[in-house]
């Protein structure tokens, strides 16, 4: 068997509902060029091991699984999934997201031109319903987004946090090496699709493809949107990254070292709905420095009022989230009527993007 051009990484963890999914779009690409697609399953306390391994005897010559006894997280098995490919470029796709667009590889490949490092795409997001499936944006990600700011020389756009969808990446490998080799790849930090892509910003061009080609899904089980004390964890680790970055790259004339001011907005936020006073007093201090507007908003200024006497927060933090709890409970209920006229009317919708099993469109 040739070697691959393209090695898929495919990193996997309790996605049993998932992975034939995301493993059904990469297997339907249509190329001429060898691929091969690795499955980091990182031992998961569900079914994702079984999935992998019936489509690995589906595709013996096309998927390999790279797993352990032991959980390693996400960033190890990063670097044994890396370790493990053999192509000259290396896409992703979550183990809970998947590809649309049966031609991604083959477009994207062909805008790798020598001075690019990266090429991305559009993206949908799906969202979970109240019930079983999910509700795939109609509406891209980059829509109504002029072409020209999602590609070139970016780097100053990135560290201010342009969004690259993970899915829809395809990398030169020695990027991605190159990058897990500094402190950027240390197995403790989060947010390694960003620093990916501000260190490969950093050296080469950005190409962008101007299509929707994936679905990320905005799965309730992810850091980002687990409870407050997972998103405290996760913000921690965010300003940890953009250390890193400032230490890698602070001396550059494009480098705003204010762009990590985000992480602390929302480290302030995060912390004090977990009641976290250590966290958010950290994040206030750091505010000041990198937003010193957002750090006097009267948000701001309320929390820190309502986090000096903390059985008021407490109170407080209490009604907000049975508040939040009531409005998703509608908006549910309201996108369950929507969907279920839809399918009363139509018996199905269009497909955009494309279906995978279990979604919904709208």
């Amino acid at each position: 068997m040739p070697n691959p051009l393209v090695s898929v990484i495919v990193l996997a963890y309790d996605h049993e509902p998932f992975l034939g999914d995301a493993l059904d779009g990469i297997v339907a690409q249509r190329v001429d060029f060898p691929i091969e697609i690795i499955v980091g399953e990182d031992c998961s306390k569900d079914g994702t091991l079984a999935v992998a391994e019936r489509y690995r005897a589906q595709y013996p010559d096309l998927i390999q699984i790279v797993t352990s006894p032991d959980n390693v997280g996400a960033i190890r098995n990063l670097h044994r999934c890396v370790a493990a490919a053999g192509g000259e470029f290396i896409a992703f796709c979550e183990g809970d997201d998947w590809w649309t667009d049966p031609d991604k590889l083959a477009k994207q490949v062909q805008l790798m031109t020598p001075d690019v490092g990266l090429v991305h795409a559009d993206l949908a997001i799906a969202r979970p319903l109240a019930g079983p499936g999910w509700h795939v944006d109609r509406v891209s990600v980059h829509s109504g987004r002029d072409p020209a700011t999602l590609q070139g020389e970016m780097f100053a756009s990135v560290i201010r946090g342009l969004y690259v969808g993970t899915c829809t990446t395809l990398y030169r490998r020695i990027v991605i090496e190159q990058a897990l080799q500094t402190r950027l790849g240390d197995p403790h930090h989060v947010l390694f699709d960003f620093s990916a892509a501000a260190f490969c910003a950093a050296s080469w061009r950005i190409a962008y493809l101007e299509e929707v080609v994936a679905v990320y899904r905005q799965n309730p089980a992810s850091a980002t949107r687990g409870s407050f004390a997972k998103k405290v964890a996760f913000l921690r680790g965010s300003v940890a990254v953009y250390g890193e970055l400032e230490r890698l790259f602070g001396n550059r004339a494009d480098f705003d070292p204010k762009a990590v001011g985000w992480a602390h907005e929302g480290l302030a936020a995060a912390a004090f709905l977990a009641l976290d006073a250590a966290a958010l007093s950290e994040a206030l201090a750091c505010l000041r420095t990198s937003r010193p507007g957002a750090a006097r908003s009267p948000a701001m200024l309320l929390r820190r009022l309502l986090a000096s006497v903390p059985p008021v927060q407490a109170v407080v933090v209490g009604w907000w989230n049975r508040r939040q709890e009531r409005r998703a409970t509608e908006c549910a209920a309201q996108e369950a009527e929507v969907e279920a006229a839809a399918h009363a009317r139509f018996g199905y919708l269009p497909n955009y993007p494309p279906a995978r099993p279990g979604a919904r469109h709208g």
